[in-house]
């Protein structure tokens, strides 16, 4: 190397030297020279220390300067630089001053021209954003929570004037690019913050006051560092920083030189004696050694001890640290736990007897509800993720200082101690319990529902986004709650508003949580077990399923609250209301084995099945009720139509169960409505059954190409059953699309002149249609066998009018209308059978047997003129045959029964021919009755009278007909109780059927 260039290496040199001068030494200490020797040449250039050399040597015009030009260059370095330059000291002492030169005119930090009169800021807002860009994981700081706080205590705005230039000097010492990185919209949110803050007509005194500049820039990097840059952590990187993170993010922003320690273990045993000078600076030693090392090593303590005793009464804060003071907040939360704190604000916030109450919370502390006061590190991260939410400057909320201020640090770490546990019980449970644990706490210790709001405003929480139904679960407890949910009653029209069920809903949510309140079981399960219930549908029984587990097994505790998780689907990541409603039946089974289980050589058995059937009963009420609110709702039902598949069939099924109850009248026709319409819209039906039980008796009764009538008995109940004769399994599927609706419809037909169908059944892998039996048959037999009067007669025929008309009212075309299918029931009531139902199975049957329907008595003579031209069946159609009938009650003949073949009554009908009236009905007070029969067999369907007119005239003086007197032969849960008694496992069993599938064999009999 030559001379030359040795004098280019001394400039490069000397302008390092000037560098690490200027910055103070708080860049780290590593290969400066080989680094950043052009950066340096440029910030010269850029200062305009040595426009000469600009004139001799530009980079790319030589590798190094020629004899002339270095002979210049030295030249001006020695004239220009060398008599600016103080003494280079290595000096690392905190109350160090250093002045800039006077003639270093670069200002690396600009800021918008619009914002030039807060320009005596700039740096000391950079110094911010610049601590923030290093260790935050968001974009911008949260300038007016830093500058300005939410009162005059609360801000971490703690500069003074003279700090101005200590930032500028660390400006500079830092990368020049970074500076140009601050948006005008940053600096923007700065300055209105600063405008914020002196809009207050009072600003409370710094506590860091009597630092040097130095010191109190470092103490308020910390203060960022371990304040809201470890609640962003916390945020954004899901981890508690501990202190010896949030020393090394302090030595980096701070370029404090990390290395130089001694210990591998912590890696900041180097960085240490500067931070413990800084923190002894406003903080006792005795505080600093409450902070947690969690390190295997003790640099911490070992260097505080070492460093006391010179620091010991040597500074004092000029300004006493206030309750209110973010310096002493800061503090505070690297100390205090969020769990035991949350549980003194708590405390503190409902305690009436002042005097002793940190003795009194000690005691609580150590008192039955461990499940709630304990607490690990997970616990104490989950609580504070949640604190990390709210929009503050710190974890902590700040109208919460005044209580960590009450308990010395000392007693607040002896708390930490006393209720920390690394394994808490029932942690593993569920994911994250804090919600029911703060539930718990809030219903256990304040009374008042105003402080209970407060806690939970100040915390950001909304219990109810949890699935914790927290009013609810509030009123339960209160002393004041008065149970009237069982005080209804479902029969009237009122109970079923949507008001009155939500009221009723709200008191039964309330009667279950004070229940399970008032049961004796930890406080947290308590809450657990009331949040749970509110989330399952069979909510009673579940409640008394989980007390019945405690009660008879303790120690399987934990079992029951597995077979509460398998029911919980309410919640957020189920399928809501519509998801729980489809399993209501597998939940019930899941709850009653484990009431099997847990009751095992019990000598209560009829008590408690009578308790099971109490409770079942109960949840079905509640399930009733819901559902008619939840059909209501015009999002809810298009939910329930848009259900295929497995979850339709489900559907179906419980929806057909709940028909099925006693009771509910009021509600069932909405819920049947929505059966209809799925049916429909799925394609799918209610499970076909099989007829369990059945006992022939007698011969068969008919037989042919549609199947076999038989008489049976089914327990107790004599039944009419139409075995079709259908074998395949395909073909019976395929039937059962078919005529799956009509025959919905018809089981809910309850009407005194309709016969009840029971419905579609499985006998030997068969269908079979179910109907009661008639002992007096159809009402030609009636008639051949009893001789009744005329007037008894036009009663029949009013009876089946009525029918007529009802059938017609729900849209139902009967079709095959005739004597052989009106019953006469054990009252002598005329009934309409084989409705729907029976002449679509004909049709059906034909087509999939490939046989011939044979049409015996005297069907043809019953067809309209244009069911002959090929129409379907209609409502006139039926009034026409109905007419018919008439004539067949009133003479004992058909139609036309004097014709042989059915080609020539087609004929007579189509030629608008009709029966003539015989000398039977030729007396006077049949007139009337001849005139409607003509009017019904007008050759025009629209001529002919409705059902509705044909009773007007039947009751009317023309014919006054009178009405059966009534005798109750069936109601309308006739067709429901014969279904029941088929189910292997009703919705609802009896209390036998209860006590022999828990103390005998595993179905329901």
């Amino acid at each position: 190397m030559n001379d030359d260039s040795l004098v280019g290496m001394l400039v490069l040199g000397c302008l390092e030297a000037l560098h690490t001068h200027w910055t103070g030494g708080l860049l780290p200490q590593k290969t400066r020279l080989e680094q950043r020797q052009r950066k340096h040449v440029v910030m010269v250039l850029k200062l305009g220390y040595v426009r000469t050399v600009t004139a001799v040597w530009k980079p790319g015009n030589a590798k190094t300067p020629t004899p002339r030009a270095s002979s210049v260059l030295l030249s001006s370095f020695t004239m220009i630089i060398l008599p600016s330059v103080p003494s280079f000291s290595s000096s690392s002492s905190l109350n160090e001053s250093r002045s800039f030169s006077p003639y270093a005119p670069w200002d690396p930090v600009t800021i918008p021209d619009v914002f030039s009169h807060y320009s005596d800021f700039k740096y000391r807002l950079w110094f911010i954003w610049f601590i923030w860009l290093s260790c935050s994981h968001s974009d911008s700081p949260p300038w007016l929570a830093i500058i300005c706080g939410s009162d005059e205590h609360g801000d971490l705005w703690l500069w003074e004037e003279e700090d101005e230039e200590g930032t500028r000097e660390f400006a500079i010492g830092n990368e020049p690019l970074s500076v140009s990185q601050i948006t005008e919209e940053d600096w923007n949110n700065a300055f209105q913050a600063l405008e914020a803050r002196f809009s207050r007509t009072t600003v409370a005194a710094s506590p860091v006051a009597h630092l040097p500049s130095q010191a109190r820039l470092r103490f308020i990097a910390w203060l960022l560092v371990a304040g809201p840059l470890r609640k962003q952590t916390v945020i954004h990187v899901a981890e508690i920083s501990s202190i010896a993170t949030l020393i090394y993010s302090w030595a980096q922003v701070t370029d404090l030189p990390l290395t130089g320690g001694t210990c591998n273990v912590c890696g900041v045993s180097g960085v240490l004696p500067v931070w413990i000078e800084t923190m002894l600076e406003v903080y006792s030693p005795d505080d600093l050694r409450l902070l947690s090392w969690d390190h295997e090593c003790n640099c911490l303590h070992s260097q505080l001890t070492a460093t006391a005793d010179t620091y010991l009464g040597r500074r004092v804060p000029e300004t006493p640290l206030g309750r209110n003071s973010p310096v002493f907040h800061v503090l505070y939360e690297l100390i205090i736990p969020a769990w035991p704190l949350l549980l003194w604000v708590v405390y503190r916030t409902g305690a009436n007897d002042r005097a002793e109450y940190l003795t009194t919370f000690m005691d609580i502390l150590r008192g039955p509800d461990q499940d709630v006061f304990t607490w690990n590190d997970a616990d104490n991260f989950k609580f504070l993720r949640v604190l990390a939410k709210k929009h503050q400057l710190t974890l902590y909320p700040q109208d919460w200082n005044k209580f960590m201020e009450e308990i010395p640090l000392k007693t607040w770490l002896q708390i930490s101690n006393m209720t920390r546990i690394d394994n808490r019980p029932g942690r593993d449970r569920t994911d994250d319990d804090t919600p029911f644990r703060l539930a718990a706490v809030l219903l256990k210790y304040l009374s008042m529902p105003m402080t209970r709001e407060r806690i939970l405003t100040t915390l950001g929480i909304k219990l109810e986004d949890y699935g914790i139904p927290f009013d609810t679960m509030a009123r339960a407890v209160d002393r004041d709650h008065q149970n009237w949910s069982a005080l209804t009653n479902f029969d009237l029209e009122e109970f079923w508003t949507s008001a009155s069920l939500k009221d009723w809903l709200s008191a039964c949510d309330e009667a279950l949580c004070y229940g399970v309140w008032h049961t004796p079981m930890p406080l947290l399960e308590r809450v657990q077990l009331m949040v749970q219930a509110n989330n399952i549908l069979p909510c009673n029984l579940a409640t008394y399923t989980y007390s019945l587990t405690q009660q008879r097994s303790p120690n399987h505790g934990f079992r029951g609250y597995k077979a509460f998780k398998q029911l919980e689907r309410l919640g957020p990541s189920f399928a809501g209301y519509l998801g729980v409603l489809q399993n209501y039946r597998d939940d019930v089974q899941i709850l009653v084995h484990e009431v099997k289980k847990s009751i095992e050589n019990s000598s209560t058995n009829h008590t408690i099945s009578k308790n099971v059937h109490e409770h079942m009963k109960r949840d079905l009420s509640v399930v009733m009720a819901r559902l008619v609110l939840f059909l209501r709702n015009q999002e809810s039902y298009k939910e329930v139509l848009s259900s295929r598949g497995t979850d339709a069939q489900q559907l179906l099924d419980l929806l057909q169960d709940l028909l099925d109850l006693e009771g509910f009248s009021v509600a069932k026709p909405s819920i049947f409505e929505a059966l209809l319409r799925l049916s429909r819209a799925s394609g799918l039906h209610p499970r076909c059954l099989p007829l369990l039980g059945l006992q022939k008796v007698g011969q068969q009764l008919a037989g042919g190409g549609f199947g076999d009538i038989w008489k049976g008995l089914v327990r107790g109940q004599s039944v009419c059953v139409k075995i079709m004769r259908i074998f395949e399994d395909s073909t019976v599927e395929a039937v059962l699309k078919e005529f799956g609706r009509e025959a919905l419809i018809c089981r809910q037909l309850c009407h005194p002149n309709v016969l009840p169908f029971f419905g579609v059944y499985y006998f030997d892998n068969r269908l079979c249609l179910v109907s009661p039996w008639m002992e007096d048959g159809h009402i030609m037999k009636f008639i051949a066998a009893k001789k009744p009067t005329t007037t008894k007669c036009l009663s029949l025929i009013l009876d089946i009018a009525l029918g007529l008309q009802y059938l017609h009212k729900e849209k139902i075309v009967h079709g095959d209308l005739k004597g052989a299918n009106i019953l006469v029931t054990p009252s002598h009531r005329a009934c309409i059978a084989d409705f729907g139902v029976s002449s679509i199975v004909k049709a059906i049957t034909v087509r999939f047997t490939h046989t011939t329907a044979k049409k015996g008595g005297g069907t043809a003579n019953y067809l309209s003129p244009e069911l002959y031209r090929g129409d379907h069946s209609h409502f006139g159609s039926d009034v026409y045959a109905f007419s018919c009938v008439c004539y067949e009650i009133m003479t004992g003949n058909v139609p036309f029964h004097d014709l042989q073949h059915e080609m020539a009554v087609m004929f007579k009908v189509l030629a608008g021919d009709r029966p003539s009236r015989p000398m039977l009905c030729s007396a006077a007070a049949l007139d009337g009755l001849w005139a409607l029969m003509q009017k019904c067999w007008e050759q025009d369907a629209q001529m002919r009278p409705t059902a509705t007119e044909i009773v007007k005239q039947l009751e009317g003086p023309s014919i006054a007909a009178q009405r059966t007197p009534f005798i109750l032969d069936w109601s309308e849960e006739f067709t429901s109780k014969f279904r029941r008694t088929l189910q292997a496992e009703p919705l609802l069993p009896s209390v036998t059927q209860i006590e022999c599938m828990l103390f005998g064999d595993s179905k329901f009999i």
